[in-house]
């Protein structure tokens, strides 16, 4: 639509002949003023057109668990117990990220070791000590695969005995 279109033009010309011209004036200001807000609705909605939208990313499982226990420490207004928990939750978060890069150090450590003494003769001590810590990163990679497939299931499992006999 133009600004200065035909139709605007016919309706001021006939205001200023029914009315006086203190009124015509009046309604030229009206139809300018339609006019306007009419323009600028279409362009925010060109605006909105060209914007390019984000969407959201879906929220994990400890993500909205995040959430739930900051909205329930907020509406509870007990903030020290608040602090307590957000401290509990990065404690954790840490604890994992840690327990990560340790496991990444002792794999390249044996990887070093297996790569640095290939074709030399070890002591027994030496080869002991290889081996302590294959088994280790060995334990430690299958604690990790187990306690993914806990956290996968959101099922009970009961623990498995202690004692053998």
């Amino acid at each position: 639509e133009k600004v200065g279109d035909e139709e605007g033009e016919d309706r001021g010309g006939e205001q200023a002949e029914d009315q006086p011209p203190a009124e015509a004036g009046e309604g030229i200001k009206l139809t300018d003023a339609e006019e306007k807000a009419g323009f600028e609705r279409r362009l925010k909605e060109r605006d909105l057109k060209a914007t390019r939208k984000i969407v959201e990313n879906k929220l994990s499982k400890e993500e909205l668990a995040d959430i739930e226990r900051r909205k329930q420490a907020e509406a509870a207004g007990d903030k020290s117990q608040a602090v307590k928990d957000l401290r509990k939750a990065s404690r954790r978060e840490y604890l994992k990220k840690r327990e990560e890069a340790k496991l990444d150090e002792l794999e390249q450590a044996v990887e070093d070791e297996k790569q640095l003494f290939e074709g030399e003769e070890l002591t027994e001590k030496e080869r002991a000590e290889l081996a302590y810590k294959e088994r280790v990163l060995q334990l430690a990679k299958e604690r990790k695969r187990q306690l993914e497939e806990l956290e996968q299931d959101d099922a009970y499992h009961m623990p498995a005995a202690y004692d053998d006999g």
